[in-house]
């Protein structure tokens, strides 16, 4: 059986002063203009979320200018009854959790750990051909090195060296094909 979210009141109606005040759910968005309201006017949220909320008095359809004006005719006691009224009726706001966003390294960090990689395969590597040069000689590793290198260096695969290594090796080939001045 799926579970169904009940629907969202979006409109309240309050009886106050022999007055039917319909008030609308305000969004997120409304809540910037709330927010410009307390600080033009110095008002208090009592005041600015209800005037930005009403849209209707007894019928008659008011912009939320007029419906500031017609609140703040109305007495405090009435006005903050009215609102009472209007935040009490409304649907709890419900909230969604999502997961936590992904925080990147510090840039000097990441950049130290990856040296200790790199230094860490190096230290690899080196170990292997010690061993290989102790198992075969120094002669057969260094021809199955050069070997190596010829492959690479014919196929172009370009992910054969590090990124480091290949701009290196291609600056200090421009530099070598430059003419001295």
């Amino acid at each position: 059986m799926i579970n169904r979210i009940p629907p969202v009141k979006n409109e309240i109606e309050v009886q106050v002063l022999n007055h039917t005040f319909k008030f609308r759910r305000l969004r997120w968005q409304d809540m910037t203009k709330v927010n410009e309201w307390i600080v033009q006017h110095k008002m208090q949220e009592k005041l600015a979320i209800p005037a930005c909320g009403l849209f209707e008095v007894s019928g008659r359809a008011i912009t939320p200018d007029e419906a500031l004006k017609i609140l703040t005719t109305i007495p405090r006691p009435a006005l903050d009854t009215l609102y009472k009224f209007y935040k009490g009726s409304m649907d709890p706001h419900r909230m969604f959790n999502s997961a936590p966003l992904y925080s990147a390294p510090d840039a000097l960090d990441y950049s130290q750990s990856l040296a200790e990689e790199e230094g860490e395969s190096d230290k690899a590597v080196d170990e292997l051909e010690d061993y290989l040069t102790q198992k075969f000689g120094h002669k057969e590793v260094q021809e199955e090195l050069e070997m190596g290198r010829r492959i690479v260096a014919g196929t172009g695969l370009a992910g054969a060296v590090s990124r480091e290594q290949d701009y290196l090796a291609s600056v200090q080939g421009k530099l070598n094909e430059e003419e001295p001045w």
